[in-house]
């Protein structure tokens, strides 16, 4: 195992050590960049504001620090033997199987590259600076795993989440981390190839995009520095957008996202809309419908938090009843000559977590099955392939 040191008078190799750098808070950073990007003035509006924790953010925390210890250990870089498993607040038997399969592919990756390379390199958790690149003192980035080898660079990132599937390619985050790979060690590599890898086991979803060198380098210089400087700057470029706004701080309260969404095109006297105003509404019905949504969480959460909205007062709202002791109830029910419980199999989510993804494969995968979906109509760049109308006229008259 080879793990590249750095330090203040050169570059050593064949030593395992790990470098411990202190990470510093950076406005634009790298996991936010799909924002920014495509936004920068959404960084003016949220540079201030702190973002909320969650129980997934506390278990994907979590995941990546066992991802993080399952690499080390794998590796022999670590004197400390304590099993960091009992150490989690969250951990569960999925977690460790989904660590598990990420540390088995960055590992199969890292032996292959040294059938290729005489002396590949591996990093865990590399901190990256970013200041080629983004005219911050502190810009930087944490890459989950990272390998070198003669002509090639590999950035592999771990997602624990399952809501939203993250493709690789033009993963911005990723690119980013690779210039910042690029601005340390370029030099001492003649990379002409860089690989970016998501690995997102709970959906399955392992994904790679591969980009030159060259062209990475000149979207760093022609896309990222000047973006980045005009987010830096306060700029008022707002391009609201689905995956700009989806994790925004303050995307419930932006003008420039309810202007994009909502225009003055519905307070218009018309009869009756054509086909491209219905097609406008309909491609933007979801964001809408979600975005409609947020507004309900905001203002409930702000009520709740001692806001008075005009015209509005909280209520209770609807609830079912509940047994208070469903043991008691269940005895006096057996008492009474009926059979108080219903037998239901449990659903596939259960079920898997009950047996654990692999056993879950290995025992029942004979008897799954996945009916056909239901019609949906989307637009051209989805990558589902077109079906027929005969075909689910077919599909119905089956069932």
């Amino acid at each position: 195992t080879s793990i590249l040191q750095r330090n203040d008078t050169g570059v050593g190799g064949n030593e395992m050590s790990e470098l411990n750098v202190e990470k510093k808070h950076s406005i634009l950073s790298p996991s936010s960049s799909s924002r920014w990007l495509k936004c920068p003035g959404s960084v003016r509006l949220t540079k201030d504001m702190e973002n909320p924790t969650s129980s997934y953010a506390e278990i994907g925390t979590e995941a990546h620090e066992l991802c993080e210890w399952k690499l080390k250990k794998h590796l022999g870089l670590l004197n400390d033997e304590t099993d960091i498993r009992q150490t989690l607040k969250n951990y569960t038997e999925e977690m460790g199987e989904n660590t598990e399969d990420y540390k088995n592919i960055v590992i199969s990756k890292y032996e292959d590259a040294k059938t290729k390379c005489e002396n590949p390199h591996i990093f865990i958790e590399e901190h990256l600076p970013l200041t080629d690149y983004i005219d911050e003192e502190d810009a930087g980035g944490t890459a989950d795993a990272m390998i070198i080898s003669d002509d090639i660079l590999e950035i592999c990132d771990y997602k624990n989440g399952s809501g939203v599937i993250v493709n690789a390619d033009h993963n911005t985050q990723l690119m980013i981390y690779a210039l910042g790979a690029l601005s340390l060690y370029g030099d001492i590599y003649d990379v002409k190839e860089v690989r970016l890898t998501i690995i997102q086991p709970n959906v399955k979803n392992v994904s790679t995009f591969s980009i030159s060198r060259d062209e990475l380098e000149k979207w760093g210089n022609e896309v990222l520095k000047p973006q980045a400087k005009k987010a830096l700057s306060g700029s008022n470029e707002f391009n609201p957008s689905e995956t700009a706004c989806r994790w925004c701080l303050v995307k419930a309260t932006c003008r420039y996202r309810r202007d994009a969404l909502i225009t003055d095109d519905f307070g218009k006297p018309i009869d009756l809309l054509n086909d491209d105003e219905v097609l406008e509404l309909f491609d933007k019905a979801d964001e809408i419908s979600k975005y409609c949504n947020e507004i309900k969480e905001y203002c409930l959460k702000e009520a709740l938090n001692g806001k008075v909205w005009k015209n509005h007062k909280i209520v209770e709202g609807r609830s079912n009843r509940k047994y208070t002791d469903e043991v008691a109830v269940a005895n006096v029910v057996k008492q009474a000559g009926f059979d108080p419980y219903d037998i239901v199999l449990k659903n596939i989510t259960s079920m898997q977590k009950l047996l654990g993804k692999k056993k879950f494969e290995e025992m029942l995968t004979p008897y799954l099955m996945k009916p056909q979906g239901n019609p949906t109509l989307v637009t051209h760049d989805d990558a589902r392939p077109e079906k027929s109308i005969a075909e689910f006229d077919f599909a119905n008259n089956k069932k």
